[in-house]
């Protein structure tokens, strides 16, 4: 079991988009482990590089998909996007700039802000408009 997991209630009803998020969750997951692990800098490096490539590609796809089914809060959903990425990339430039004091406040941003707040909240709200 990992440090956070998905579960159905995640499920936003997009076989697409549900595994992507599954797999936001599996890379937070081995950022935790890694840390947790006391992997090298060069690994976690990697695994935070992939987290990010992956969000970016995922946030692409999903902005996709509400322009496409007009979603009509496409913009507000995008804003916040906006700014997870921007977390993100702040807590790239951090750990590569050696301030290793971030893991607390980065997991709290992951686990809550972004897969329970944004999924559970932001995401669960264009569901209806991808089904019909």
């Amino acid at each position: 079991m990992g440090f956070a997991e998905w579960n159905p209630q995640f499920t936003v009803h997009n076989t697409e988009m549900d595994e992507q998020h599954k797999t936001i969750f599996k890379l937070v997951n081995e950022l935790h482990a890694g840390i947790f692990a006391r992997k090298s800098g060069d690994t976690l490096g990697r695994t935070i590089k992939e987290l990010l490539d992956y969000t970016e590609r995922h946030i692409a796809e999903e902005e996709r998909l509400m322009r496409q089914h007009n979603y009509p809060d496409h913009e507000r959903h995008k804003a916040a996007h906006d700014q997870l990425l921007s977390q993100v990339v702040e807590f790239e430039h951090k750990f590569h700039a050696g301030d290793n004091g971030l893991t607390p406040e980065m997991f709290q941003f992951l686990v809550s802000d972004w897969l329970v707040k944004h999924i559970l909240g932001m995401d669960k709200m264009y569901a209806p408009f991808l089904k019909a």
